[in-house]
């Protein structure tokens, strides 16, 4: 007894007639509404990419600079400060940063963030994120939680 395969099966049931050509997506494969381009998904997806690369280009350096820390410290940081400021989170720190990698999602748009202050400004080192040292004191910590940046130093 011979069998078939489903997907035989599958394209022997519904033969294509060359009526009607949906386009395709040629990043995902799937059918898209637009017949001259690509789906909305992969369209965002490429803008955040985009985004993401330009942000970490730009902040790349040779060697950490004098008086900064790696971003991942502050995972041990704040929840061990959290009882002593207020309204303290790994969001706010994002927030304050400008995103995570740089960038934030706003209306379904790749927009690049803007630290809140130049301190909070991160820089890449071998992709690793680097930000301020003062960031990680008391001070700093008060600024990301009420993001009051008016006692921040300045970076440089």
């Amino acid at each position: 007894m011979a069998t078939t395969s489903t997907a035989q099966n599958i394209s022997t049931a519904t033969p294509n007639t060359g009526t009607q050509t949906t386009p395709i997506c040629p990043v995902c494969g799937k059918n898209t509404p637009k017949s001259n381009g690509i789906g909305h998904r992969c369209s965002l997806a490429q803008n955040v990419a985009a985004a993401a690369a330009a942000w970490v280009q730009a902040h790349t350096v040779n060697a950490v600079p004098t008086g900064y820390i790696k971003l991942a410290t502050f995972k041990q940081i704040i929840p061990a400060n959290k009882s002593k400021v207020p309204g303290l989170s790994i969001n706010k720190l994002v927030a304050a940063i400008g995103g995570d990698n740089g960038y934030k999602i706003v209306n379904g748009i790749a927009v690049v963030g803007q630290p809140a202050h130049i301190i909070a400004t991160p820089v890449y080192v071998n992709r690793v994120r680097y930000v301020h040292a003062w960031l990680g004191t008391h001070a700093g910590l008060v600024a990301i939680a009420t993001n009051n940046w008016a006692k921040a130093p300045s970076a440089k």
